[in-house]
């Protein structure tokens, strides 16, 4: 039954005792006097000044999802909702960005922009209106682990984006004209990139944290732009698009009978052929080494310092993930978490501070970021070490431990609130391999945490004695500052996160 319905008839039922109240209370009337006469010996006001108590959260249950696979392999998952006449659909490959390395870096991702780009029968202009016919849109997106193609239609023409959805993604052409333009534009959005300090600490952070893995490469060069050309997107789409490396998930009004016949019909071409673009990338080895480690991007002048300070922490798939979630909340994921309440509020050394726990499929990470004014980047860079310390000593107060597992299991609760929301989720799910209950427990996996759980969970993965810090600012102000804290010489690097004393030219030595 639809939720329409279902308010429609609480509402009917709701209406005798309603009327029955109102009798049985009639308005009051009266002089202000004897307002105030029948009042006596009602409860007093409630007090405004303090917060009302909030009950525990209830459980929560995601809606029923159907399994289903392809005749050429593909698994399917679809989740019917039929609030909205609208239909959103993804098509997700196994291996994103990491899959190309440094020497390609930027090579997933022009895949990614040029996968819509041309077909041997529609060109760019001709996706783009053929998308606006069925009340929609489609695009692509690449991440560390995969590339998906998303789309989403009115319900009563989704048998047109499914038809679409199939022959861009089997048919890309990659146009000669749209990849030249496409390399131009990634030369211009990296030098836009390199004048933002956020960037720079994410490439410096990334390429030190990881090293020579693959999850270190996180922006393109000169050089990997230059040897993007169609050949190799035409090679990088034959090795992504393998049906058993695929998954297709639907989520909106349509039924499980509508969806299959259309997605037979729009994939049928497509063969169970090829080979997967390979196993699972290893885990990273810890590069932060036994002692804390820092790196400098040098902005002569700048007002403010941008810092990234981390280290390698829990996939999603792990026992204690739950556990370190809740720590990590209660110390940096909210506007209420300590870092923020400290470093800005009491402080004011910054706009905003927050930690977060990125997760890949072979990796996670425990990240802090910031931005704070030049003359208070020590004492900051200080303060944060004194907070992780902190929460890996202290037990975390009862208040703390019950405000961060409702923010977490509200939030959570909110993102699924939406058509794509619940369909990002799913797919979110089935990328990280993670167990078929995921959504339906994850408010229960965060309440079920407690003090001394999130506390040995920060213990065993905050690493303030090994963080690795990345700092980009003016180096003549804040280097002096930075180097008492760490028991290694600030590591200077460039715009690629590289070193710059490996690039100073050693002066030859004479010949006997």
């Amino acid at each position: 039954m639809k939720r329409p319905a279902l308010l429609l008839a609480a509402a009917l039922l709701a209406a005798p005792a309603l009327a029955a109240d109102s009798e049985a209370k009639p308005a009051l009337s009266g002089s202000p006097e004897s307002l105030r006469g029948r009042a006596k010996g009602r409860t007093s006001a409630p007090d405004m000044s303090k917060q009302p108590a909030i009950g525990p959260m209830k459980p929560f249950r995601s809606p029923p999802r159907q399994r289903f696979a392809l005749s050429n392999g593909v698994q399917v998952v679809l989740v019917e909702d039929h609030r909205f006449p609208l239909v959103s659909a993804r098509l997700a490959v196994r291996g994103g960005t990491a899959l190309a390395g440094q020497k390609d870096a930027g090579l997933v991702e022009a895949f990614a922009e040029l996968w819509t780009a041309g077909t041997s029968t529609r060109s760019a202009k001709d996706i783009a209106y053929e998308a606006d016919a069925f009340g929609g849109s489609i695009g692509a997106e690449a991440q560390r682990d995969y590339v998906v193609l998303e789309a989403f239609a009115l319900s009563e023409r989704a048998g047109r984006m499914f038809a679409l959805l199939g022959e861009t993604a089997m048919d890309a052409t990659f146009p000669q004209e749209e990849v030249e333009l496409r390399k131009k534009n990634m030369l211009e959005e990296l030098k836009v990139n390199r004048s933002q300090p956020k960037f720079l600490a994410s490439v410096a952070f990334s390429r030190k944290l990881f090293g020579r893995h693959p999850y270190s490469v996180v922006a393109p060069t000169e050089e990997s732009i230059a040897r993007i050309d169609r050949d190799r997107l035409r090679t990088l789409h034959k090795r992504l698009l393998v049906p058993a490396q695929a998954m297709i998930v639907a989520a909106g009004d349509i039924g499980k009978d509508q969806l299959a016949q259309a997605l037979e019909k729009a994939f049928e071409p497509w063969k169970p052929t090829g080979e997967p673009p390979g196993p699972l990338l290893p885990a990273p080895q810890e590069t932060a080494g036994p002692e804390r480690r820092i790196v400098l991007v040098d902005r002569p002048g700048s007002a403010q310092t941008v810092l990234a300070l981390g280290n390698l922490a829990l996939t999603e798939k792990a026992p204690e993930f739950f556990k370190l979630l809740v720590a990590n909340q209660i110390l940096g994921g909210s506007f209420a978490a300590r870092l923020m309440s400290d470093l800005r509020e009491k402080k004011g050394y910054t706009y905003g501070i927050y930690s977060s726990l990125p997760a890949y499929r072979s990796a996670g990470l425990f990240l802090i970021r910031t931005q704070v004014r030049t003359e208070v980047t020590g004492p900051a860079v200080k303060d944060i070490l004194g907070h992780i310390e902190r929460i890996r000593k202290e037990p975390v107060t009862q208040e703390e431990l019950r405000q961060a597992k409702n923010t977490l299991a509200g939030r959570f609760v909110r993102d699924l609130e939406t058509q794509q929301g619940l369909a990002d989720a799913v797919l979110h799910a089935l990328i990280y391999d993670l167990p078929e209950d995921a959504l339906d427990t994850f408010v229960q996996k965060v309440q079920a945490v407690t003090i001394a759980e999130a506390g040995k969970a920060a213990k065993a993965f905050f690493h303030p004695e090994n963080l690795l810090i990345a700092a980009v600012g003016d180096g003549a102000k804040i280097e002096a500052e930075l180097a008492p804290l760490s028991p290694k010489p600030v590591e200077k690097v460039d715009e690629n996160g590289e070193d710059l004393a490996a690039q100073v030219p050693q002066p030859e030595k004479p010949k006997p």
